[in-house]
């Protein structure tokens, strides 16, 4: 069985459990119907199944326990906690390819963007690099740049944003945190030797605040406060612009969301969209950014 095929029964294991507690023969049941449908097999025995579990805790941080009064399996971890769990995306990301890769014949039932993203054949590995702690090696292109460099790197987080795919690591020849964008690496090679995570670097908190793929490692997060009219104010409830976003204040014609992150040039860009259907309340400084850009905007018209 590839490695695909694994993370596939996975997902359907949780996906299951998400929807009901169950035994291991209806998990098992509902597998073998599955295998069908996909035309894989995902049939496992009971010693699998809890090789599963562990894994399953090991790649996603979701615990499946089993309650011994009933025999009934289920995920231990209340709503709001799931909900958050941005281990989720990489869930939703190979439900989708599943979905997609059942039969050619569904081909024409979806359409994909024509911006092509490269550099996904490099995500197992680094994700693999980045569980054991293993050094890895690459050569790099910039956007900007015909110079080809060579990087060895600590690799701590796989990155996803706007469709496109960052390695975050820790780069030895410059002793700084970088952000690598998968289509500009060239070639991967893992080593043996093992690192140790720094202790002052935890990647996943240096984005706490931000917005994409900026952090600004001397400014500090600020409160936003933003109102949008009630078209397009529905649409930043149901896909928030980041993680601290909440409502304030609401009316017929327009919603206030509140926020706490970085002000960054891809987060101004975000802002730029929605032209004509926000109002900048706080802070005063993002307000007059934003004023700057669209004077020298109609300068160049």
């Amino acid at each position: 069985m590839s490695k695909l095929e694994f993370l596939q029964r996975y997902n359907l294991i949780i996906n299951y459990l998400r929807r009901r507690k169950s035994t291991y023969k209806d998990i098992a049941d509902y597998l073998e119907r599955e295998s069908e449908m996909h035309n894989y097999n995902f049939m496992m025995s009971q010693r699998t199944f809890q090789r599963d579990i562990k894994e399953i805790f090991s790649i996603y941080d979701i615990e499946i326990k089993c309650n011994k009064s009933n025999g009934l399996y289920e995920i231990i971890e209340d709503a709001e906690n799931f909900a958050e769990n941005s281990n989720l995306q990489l869930l939703e990301a190979i439900d989708l390819f599943s979905a997609l890769n059942l039969t050619n014949s569904y081909k024409h039932h979806f359409q994909f963007s024509s911006r092509i993203n490269k550099g996904t054949e490099h995500i197992f590995r680094l994700l693999h690099a980045i569980k054991t702690k293993q050094y890895i090696s690459f050569t790099y292109k910039k956007f900007y740049s015909d110079i080809v460099e060579s990087r060895k790197v600590e690799p701590l987080l796989m990155k996803e944003f706007k469709g496109r795919y960052y390695l975050i690591a820790f780069d030895t020849n410059r002793d700084a945190l970088r952000t690598f964008g998968l289509e500009r690496i060239i070639d991967i090679s893992i080593e043996k030797k093992k690192f140790k995570v720094r202790s002052e670097l935890n990647a996943q908190n240096i984005f706490k605040n931000a917005y994409g793929i900026i952090a600004p490692p001397n400014e500090k997060a600020e409160k936003i406060v933003l109102k949008f009219d009630k078209y397009q104010a529905a649409y930043i409830n149901s896909f928030p612009l980041h993680s601290s976003q909440r409502i304030v204040k609401e009316d017929i014609e327009s919603k206030t969301f509140e926020l706490y992150m970085y002000i960054t040039e891809d987060f101004l860009l975000e802002l730029l969209s929605h032209t004509g259907h926000v109002s900048i309340i706080e802070p005063l400084r993002l307000k007059n950014q934003v004023r700057k850009i669209y004077k020298e905007a109609m300068v160049k018209i």
